[in-house]
């Protein structure tokens, strides 16, 4: 599905706009759509589409070699899923996280888009790994840390380096082994890899056009990350709440089957790395969403990465009854969708989308 189409719109079309730019003027630092700076979408995502556009068109259609950048940044979002699932639970977990995220109905539907909030995902996948090694070795942790917050950074501003931060200083309080000089090495590692890697991008932009960095520092606003000191209007404090129940599915179900579980004192508790990270982690994403201005579907993709972990810890435990009713509700919802969309398929093929089917949809 990467190939094949045209952009979609939105996400797609102005992320692929900003990479052919990118190419015609030989420049991956500065973001340009239609001769103006675009930072909402970051630096990122469109760097590497221009640098994929370049490497495979031709032979494809530059649109498509640009989307070829989706799927690279995909399989590094599921490789450090498993990795951080493996380090925090066991060599048994590392492909379960794999399967939910797939699996969840929110990430089948956005991350097929070319857009920045893919690449903030990444950061955060990284960082979740970085986080659960920290507890073995706290460098190699660090630099993880570090390594996802900058790529974060570069994806989406500073969405994911307040997530990463706000869950190192919240991790000291739900145990002991995170209030250690180990740990305080680690985010110290953190940060300097973070500002290091972060930093080349702002530098460079200084370096090309003063005027192009000032008119980044203006996008950069506080009132994106506290929607309450925005336009009233574009504020909804809900929105990521209400959507999440299907966005998340069934990722969320999973995740609350496992709280009780550990909640019970089975398994450990909740007192283990591999509850704590992830859901601290996945609390504090939640939380920024919640007090983002405008949030959108597609910003949510970063929480499903801890969501996905965290529901992994417990499905082996499902009872049969239950397990049984999550797999014929799957069969059955996509079955009749599958069966629907052949018969509108079948229906415009002959009928051009027969009056009646028209009226259905109105």
């Amino acid at each position: 599905g990467l190939i094949g189409h045209d952009p979609w719109k939105t996400e797609d079309a102005v992320t692929f706009s900003i990479a052919s730019e990118m190419l015609d003027r030989n420049d991956i630092v500065a973001p340009i759509l239609v001769g103006q700076p675009e930072f909402e979408h970051g630096v990122l995502v469109p760097a590497l589409a221009a640098v994929t556009e370049r490497l495979f068109s031709p032979p494809l259609a530059p649109h498509n070699g640009a989307r070829l950048a989706v799927g690279i940044l995909l399989v590094f979002i599921l490789l450090f899923a498993s990795m951080a699932s493996r380090e925090l639970n066991g060599r048994a977990f590392r492909w379960l996280p794999v399967l939910i995220l797939v699996g969840s109905v929110g990430f089948f539907d956005r991350a097929h888009a070319l857009s920045a909030d893919v690449g903030a995902t990444l950061g955060v996948a990284i960082a979740l790994y970085g986080l659960a090694l920290a507890l073995r070795r706290p460098i190699g942790g660090g630099v993880a840390i570090g390594l996802g917050t900058a790529i974060g950074f570069l994806a989406r501003g500073f969405e994911v380096p307040l997530w990463i931060g706000f869950t190192c200083l919240l991790l000291p309080l739900a145990g002991s082994r995170w209030r250690s000089k180990s740990f305080a090495a680690t985010v110290g590692i953190a940060v300097a890899v973070s500002a290091l890697l972060g930093g080349t991008w702002p530098f460079a932009l200084y370096m090309r056009d003063t005027h192009l960095f000032a008119a980044w520092r203006a996008a950069e606003r506080l009132s994106d990350y506290a929607g309450w000191m925005g336009d009233p209007g574009a504020f909804d404090p809900l929105y990521a709440l209400k959507n999440l129940l299907w966005f998340a599915w069934p990722a969320l179900p999973l995740v609350l089957w496992a709280l009780w579980i550990r909640g019970r004192g089975f398994n450990g508790g909740l007192a283990r790395p591999g509850v704590q990270i992830p859901a601290v982690l996945s609390i504090v994403i939640l939380g920024g969403l919640v007090l983002m201005t405008s949030a959108t579907l597609t910003a949510m993709l970063p929480l499903l990465v801890p969501l996905a972990v965290l529901a992994s810890l417990e499905v082996d435990t499902l009872k049969r009854g239950f397990s049984g009713a999550l797999d014929w509700f799957g069969i059955l919802t996509f079955g009749l969708v599958a069966t629907l969309l052949w018969f509108l398929w079948i229906d415009a093929y002959f009928n051009s989308m027969s009056p009646a089917v028209a009226r259905f949809f109105r």
